[in-house]
């Protein structure tokens, strides 16, 4: 085996190692790991031989103060574990996004590097190869959407999270009568659900949808308004077209007033015009002087 071959044979499996080992957080390590927060706060999720939550706000009966202070203590205890599951989630996307650049151009360079070392079959080998790894890490880029759409999904979602929490928040400043418990785990759920990819993209959808039914509210009063038939607007129609029937001379007289009042438009716009209501009402004033309109 030639020296080059050897050579190509380093680089590829430089590049193989580089590829298995990148390993890219971009998040700062958690001061206790997560695993050891979300086991103690397990006890707000389930019943321990210590510690029953529910049962004792379901027990403490009229001792408002009581139920209040366990129902406080039980959501905010699953919020921390929602939100620190939230933040594994989305370090999750982000390095799995990172390593696959930082892997596949690890292999795309050893793969290039090592081709240009050898001549042959082989050379042609992995060249291919180089290409088609190249080209997966398009595919996958272009399926996945970490460069674009994940940021756009992930800002849906703290949005999102926000306006549950502050449901949340203001039910936990009420009373228990008002926001009990029960309530409370069901908005939880609203709250879990809204950091997730589903979550974000059915906010996104509804966000969308009614905006879309307030702009469609907006134009049909611009239309009802801008075009309304004015009692005005209906008789000089009536006059202009008698029994439906356009008549002509009419027709002809109610031009000859527009320009004469060097309004630059013709009837048929004028009559739809909404902005020309006065100089409607004026043109069936002047057509009433002269006897021509009842």
């Amino acid at each position: 085996m030639t020296i080059k071959l050897h050579l190509a044979f380093m680089l590829i499996i430089t590049s193989l190692v580089l590829a298995s080992c990148a390993s890219y957080k971009g998040f700062p390590d958690r001061v206790i790991s997560s695993d050891t927060e979300l086991e103690n706060l397990q006890v707000y999720f389930l019943p321990t031989t210590d510690k029953d939550y529910v049962k004792d706000y379901n027990d403490a009966g009229s001792d408002e103060a009581k139920r209040q202070r366990i129902r406080n203590e039980v959501i905010n205890g699953r919020i921390t574990a929602i939100d620190i599951q939230f933040s594994l989630f989305q370090q999750k996307l982000h390095e799995e996004g990172l390593n696959l650049n930082v892997g596949t151009d690890a292999m795309i360079i050893g793969l290039g590097a090592a081709g240009a070392l050898v001549t042959g079959g082989a050379s042609q080998i992995l060249s291919a190869t180089s290409a088609a790894v190249a080209g997966m890490r398009t595919s996958v880029d272009k399926n996945a959407f970490f460069e674009e759409t994940m940021p756009a999904l992930f800002a849906q979602m703290i949005a999102h999270r926000k306006k549950v929490l502050v449901k949340i928040r203001t039910g936990l400043a009420s009373n228990t009568i008002d926001y009990p418990l029960q309530q409370g785990f069901a908005d939880l759920g609203d709250y879990q659900y809204a950091g997730s990819i589903p979550g974000s993209l059915a906010t996104i959808v509804e966000d969308a949808g009614v905006t879309s039914a307030k702009a469609n509210e907006q134009l049909a009063e611009i239309v009802k308004t801008g075009f309304e038939v004015t009692d005005d607007t209906l008789a000089l129609k009536q006059w202009l077209k008698p029994g439906g029937i356009r008549n002509r001379e009419r027709w002809d007289i109610l031009q000859q007033w527009l320009d004469s009042k060097k309004i630059n438009m013709s009837v048929a716009s004028f009559m739809d015009a909404p902005e020309m209501r006065v100089q409607i009402k004026q043109a069936i004033g002047d057509l009433k002087s002269r006897g021509l309109m009842k």
